[in-house]
């Protein structure tokens, strides 16, 4: 195959790769530089993410995975992946000690879509298996029941996310290294702890600066819009605030980082405490 050369090149080359969808691992993810080309207003641009997207694909298909066949009744694994424009999914099956794949699901994302945390995407993901396994896999496929289940769980999850999430952070510097500490609490009470160790030292500040950042990354990723964000450190909550002014070089990064994040959210708000009421995660600042 030789590189597309106008806008009806490409669009033959994405009708080849969905034709064969089924075959090709993460086939919608292979084919965002090809759709964004498709979809530009101006004159016609093969650009360099093209060429590398298309170099990759005819690589893939020169080492193309054979496919096996399943039996009804027998189980199938299912590996999820989502980035920013796609989600994708693999099923396979075990045979003997190695696991071979059936069968290949890919979905580009579009409209609201692209705006789905990263849970929800891979709901969306779970739940175009269930639909596209139904009706193509000559194999007797019980899913229906687990897709409505998927769904019903994904509204009673948006439902608990009008609420907003608590989130604890602290961070941990010493002379044997940083870490930090995030607890959440979902808005039904549960809990979610995370401790991090970091590859780098780091000051104090930069280390709450780092918790902040863990603790809304976290957040984001498990699909929370609204965030009420509590931490000991005075200076980081009152730069966050807006009541201090950022003039440290490097926490005018790290700020800019957290303004990057929290574009992505709808709501947050910081707050300091007490240390003594900050216990819990700054154990496990400590651990990490």
């Amino acid at each position: 195959m030789v590189s597309p050369r106008g806008p009806n090149d490409v669009q033959k080359l994405t009708g080849r790769i969905a034709a064969l969808a089924r075959f090709i691992s993460r086939s919608a993810h292979r084919s965002l530089p090809f759709f964004r080309t498709l979809r530009k207003a101006k004159k016609f641009e093969w650009d360099p993410a093209c060429e590398k997207a298309f170099g990759e694909l005819k690589q893939y298909l020169a080492e193309l995975p054979v496919l096996v066949k399943s039996t009804a009744g027998e189980p199938l694994w299912v590996y999820l992946s989502a980035t920013e424009g796609a989600v994708s999914s693999v099923l396979v099956k075990l045979e003997g000690s190695t696991q071979q794949p059936v069968y290949y699901v890919s979905h580009a994302l579009k409209g609201a879509e692209i705006r789905y945390s990263g849970l929800e995407k891979l709901a969306l993901g779970l739940s175009d298996d269930c639909e596209t396994v139904e009706t193509l896999l000559p194999i007797s496929f019980n899913c229906g029941a687990h897709q409505q289940s998927i769904r019903e769980d994904l509204n009673s999850f948006r439902h608990e996310n009008e609420d907003p999430w608590k989130v604890y952070v602290d961070g941990s510097s010493s002379k044997d290294g940083s870490g930090v500490g995030v607890v959440l609490i979902l808005p039904a009470g549960k809990e979610v702890k995370l401790a991090v160790q970091f590859d780098f030292r780091a000051s104090n500040n930069e280390a709450e600066y780092e918790a902040v950042l863990a603790g809304l990354r976290a957040a984001r990723n498990v699909g929370a819009t609204r965030v009420l964000i509590f931490s000991d450190s005075q200076l980081v909550a009152q730069q966050m605030n807006g009541m201090y002014d950022v003039k440290d070089k490097k926490l005018i990064e790290y700020a800019q980082e957290v303004d990057r994040v929290r574009e992505k959210l709808t709501e947050i708000t910081f707050e300091q405490i007490l240390m003594k009421e900050n216990e819990k995660v700054d154990t496990l600042a400590k651990i990490g």
